[in-house]
């Protein structure tokens, strides 16, 4: 039988009626601590999460504008057939999928800025720069703002 003599960070031994039970301590409890491996893999793959997330992001804001876009098309192919609500919802459809991919650019820097934060300094190689990441998605965050503010200004 195994038996835990000091339970590691983040967890707490209890007894109950003569078993020795480990439960997780709540989320504001925990230690902000990423990973005890001190290896800049664990770091690696944060930044591959960030990467995919970024195409993510792009691709929401890339729909967008094409469901967007195609209101005009439909327009121009069938003028009398088209009517000014359903112009309208194709471009609130197109806008929502802009902003959909604002967001998500916004919360995967927020997410990925608390891992580099709560990486030990063994896990970033040196001369490092993880910002960069954060840094796009920002970046990407106004642009698609701009894109969606533009589109609202030449529909309105």
């Amino acid at each position: 039988m195994l038996v835990a003599k000091d339970p590691p960070s983040g967890y707490s031994l209890h007894t109950i009626r003569g078993l020795r039970t480990l439960s997780i301590a709540p989320m504001s409890k925990r230690p902000l601590v990423m990973s005890n491996l001190k290896d800049p893999r664990v770091l690696f793959a944060a930044e591959r999460t960030l990467l995919a997330w970024n195409r993510t992001s792009l691709a929401f804001i890339a729909f967008g504008f094409v469901i967007e876009r195609s209101g005009l098309l439909v327009k121009i192919l069938a003028p009398t057939q088209t009517s000014a609500a359903r112009l309208m919802t194709i471009f609130v459809i197109g806008c929502a999928f802009i902003l959909l991919g604002v967001g998500c650019s916004v919360f995967s820097a927020l997410q990925y800025r608390n891992v580099v934060r709560s990486a030990q300094p063994e896990e970033i190689p040196p001369g490092y720069q993880p910002m960069w990441g954060i840094t796009i998605h920002w970046l990407v965050a106004i642009l698609g703002l701009i894109l969606a503010g533009v589109l609202m200004q030449a529909h309105l």
